[in-house]
């Protein structure tokens, strides 16, 4: 048995309080190190999420369909849902393109062969022609930039518009 009196501890020997929290003291070069690392740390944080913010902020584009076939529509439409930068605005006709053309300035249009009509409005710039077969080089518009061969494929109809949209932007 061990007694103990008031005035003296069995442990004073083997323990020693704590030189502090593990932080360094302010006002000390150590304090002032951990400081500027910190705020580099936080800088370059910063610095990574602007970059990758300005990558996703990206102008969101419009695309301009005009087919009288609502299946070629929903087509081209499903293939590019799943970009959230690109706005997709139907047209049902001819007469529906040109209104659209005159509203809205898109980015790229796709147009039907039979709506190819649409092109002769001096607002369409820049589209990409849906045919069965390759057109004559006599029948091709001046503001093609591509061809979209029948039957159309969601990954490359996707592939084509978003190469020629990033080509844009």
């Amino acid at each position: 048995m061990i007694q103990v009196n008031s005035s003296s501890s069995p442990f004073a020997g083997s323990y020693t309080a704590p030189a502090g929290d593990g932080r360094p003291k302010r006002g000390t070069p150590d304090y002032a190190a951990t400081m500027r690392a910190q705020i580099a740390r936080l800088a370059a944080l910063h610095a990574a999420s602007v970059a990758e913010a300005a990558a996703v902020a990206r102008a969101v584009q419009t695309v301009l369909v005009v087919s009288s076939c609502a299946k070629v529509r929903g087509s081209i439409k499903a293939s590019l849902q799943d970009c959230s930068w690109v706005r997709v605005i139907e047209a049902s006709s001819v007469d529906a393109g040109l209104e659209s053309l005159g509203q809205e300035a898109p980015d790229l249009m796709v147009v039907d062969y039979q709506d190819r009509a649409v092109l002769a409005s001096p607002a369409a710039e820049r589209a990409v022609l849906i045919a069965d077969q390759v057109p004559r080089s006599g029948e091709l518009p001046a503001q093609l930039v591509g061809l979209l061969a029948r039957p159309l494929k969601p990954e490359r109809v996707s592939r084509q518009l978003l190469g020629l949209l990033a080509a844009v932007g």
